[in-house]
């Protein structure tokens, strides 16, 4: 059985989490070029930024934390 250091564990939660950010990123900015509806296009597009703040955090945080 594999037993992962503390920071292994923490690195793999942020690349991780990172990875998830920008699939969602991805997602809701094709939404909001996509449908007709101004709300929902609104909706989406700022989803899409609420996604791209989430990286910029995680990203100065791996920097932060030495994590490549």
């Amino acid at each position: 059985m594999l037993n992962l250091s503390e920071k292994e564990i923490i690195n793999n939660a942020f690349k991780m989490a990172l990875e998830h950010e920008s699939y969602r990123q991805a997602k809701y900015a094709f939404l909001a070029r996509s449908v007709r509806d101004k709300t929902l296009r609104e909706m989406f597009a700022t989803y899409a930024v609420s996604c791209r703040r989430h990286m910029a955090m995680i990203q100065t945080e791996m920097k932060n934390m030495n994590i490549h």
